[in-house]
């Protein structure tokens, strides 16, 4: 739904989702996009508005109409009111007529304002703000990226269709993309296989997370800053999700990539595509790909899973014998910890906090024990990134404090994400002595049915850490849970 929204636009649903939730809310209401709106497109609403002092008026009439109840937790996925849908989707409506690609923050007031019965449109209305006013905003501040461009390049077309890829390299010159820390021997194997005479389309096979696609735009950047073999050099690489080659018109996109000549195809998720059955589109998606392989036409970068390598070696075994593999592992503790201290400048920028050593440390860490169904260096980035969104909410509603993101805040990103109180995650979080874990591990998965394995670990940790009377009631409900099983 989200995949025509600015980076700005998407930041008001997510200030959104946390407003209903502080209201206690179970829906995202019009109120909440108008209040998101309001803290994320300053500059704008103090045009329509002519101040900061109808900006406040506005929150407190909010506050004063909307009923509050008991805070729901922000880790809770709140669905959007029917009203919110509607002003959605005539922002997108809007979008379109304006001939704008993207739906950007005042297509999004644009939709509220449309939405004449909802609580948000008609404060916009008292406060004098039109549609007339909205769309000639919309026409002043239409970007680059929007306007017409006469004799457009195959890149910069297909970069501008919603299902089409994106120039990772342009993106790259651009500033765009993250850095790659260590990966050296993965980069070095992926450019190897580039340019190889025959089988010279690397497969990256890692489990989610471990930074299969980090891999790849750090040699986007470095085609971009010329440290690669003359064979790659000026070469535009267009990364797709591989679900949107299902689409119609894929076959036409990807002949069209394949006699540009230099493009590389990077098609994430490719070798998972084969999970999804012998359904017509995937088969024709795999056909396309293997014709214009077998006839050199088109050179590709693909990631996947073990057990979609495994799936597609099963069913499309003409296309994977053109792949060849590049394993990436997940990185080590060490590993992760550089990997997150590379990386978290980008994450300061955005949320204007300061990330401490303490708090990698601790995202690592904490990650470890209660995110084990994903991957490093992944699953800490996203407790960084979580603990930033708090870190600067907080701030907003009260400026005196502070913008260091340490490990206390990991900590409670932890818990709000795993619905435990803060001290119980305190408690896992210091228990040091790895045999006493194992221990009580094994003890546990003796009495484990096969399958109930996954989760056995981080409880381990937390019965070693936590107090016997806490143990005790934990023993109660289970005992009590079986008994109500087994009377059924």
């Amino acid at each position: 739904m989200f995949e025509r929204y600015t980076e700005k636009a998407r930041r008001v649903v997510f200030f959104a989702r946390y407003e209903a939730s502080q209201f206690g809310s179970q829906y995202i209401e019009t109120e909440h996009l108008l209040l998101a709106l309001l803290r994320e497109e300053g500059l704008l609403v103090h045009r329509l508005l002519k101040g900061q002092a109808e900006i406040e008026s506005i929150r407190e009439q909010i506050e004063k109409q909307t009923s509050r109840c008991e805070k729901t937790s922000t880790s809770v996925d709140l669905p959007l009111s029917q009203e919110s849908k509607r002003a959605l989707a005539y922002a997108a409506e809007d979008a379109t007529g304006l001939n704008h690609k993207h739906i950007a923050p005042v297509h999004l007031l644009l939709g509220l304002l449309r939405e004449e019965q909802c609580v948000a449109s008609k404060i916009l209305t008292e406060y004098g703000v039109t549609s007339a006013q909205l769309k000639q905003e919309a026409t002043l501040t239409l970007s680059a990226s929007d306007a017409p461009v006469a004799g457009p390049t195959l890149a910069s077309r297909l970069s501008a269709s919603p299902e089409g890829p994106r120039d990772l390299t342009a993106a790259a010159r651009n500033g765009a993309l993250s850095p790659l820390i260590g990966r050296e021997r993965e980069l070095e194997r992926t450019i190897q296989i580039l340019a190889r005479r025959t089988k010279n389309n690397p497969v990256l096979i890692g489990e989610t997370g471990v930074g299969k696609n980090a891999i790849v735009h750090g040699l986007a950047q470095r085609i971009a800053d010329g440290a690669v073999p003359a064979l790659l050099e000026e070469r535009p690489i267009m990364a797709i999700h591989a679900s949107s080659l299902l689409s119609l018109g894929h076959a036409k996109m990807l002949s069209e990539i394949a006699n540009q000549g230099n493009a590389i195809l990077y098609v994430h998720g490719l070798f998972d595509l084969a999970g999804r059955g012998a359904g017509w589109g995937v088969r024709e998606v795999i056909h396309v790909l293997e014709r214009d392989l077998s006839h050199s036409r088109l050179q590709s970068i693909a990631t996947g899973t073990l057990s979609g390598l495994r799936l597609a070696l099963e069913r499309a075994e003409p296309l994977t014998r053109h792949f060849e593999v590049v394993a990436v592992l997940p990185p080590s503790e060490d590993e992760a910890i550089r990997i997150l201290s590379g990386v978290k400048e980008q994450y300061e920028k955005f949320h204007g906090v300061v990330v401490t050593a303490e708090a990698i440390e601790a995202a690592v860490s904490a990650s470890r024990r209660f995110l084990r169904h994903r991957c490093l260096p992944d699953r800490a980035i996203d407790l960084i990134d979580e603990a930033g969104a708090r870190v600067r909410l907080r701030r907003d509603h009260e400026p005196s404090a502070s913008n260091l993101v340490d490990a206390e805040d990991i900590v409670e990103a932890v818990a709000a994400r795993a619905g435990v109180p803060v001290d119980a995650v305190k408690s896992v979080l210091q228990v040091k002595e790895p045999e006493q874990l194992e221990l009580i591990a094994k003890e546990l998965a003796a009495q484990i049915p096969i399958g109930g394995g996954e989760w056995v670990e981080g409880l381990a940790a937390w019965l070693a850490g936590c107090p016997t009377e806490e143990a005790e009631k934990l023993a109660q409900a289970i005992r009590a849970a079986k008994a109500r099983i087994d009377s059924q």
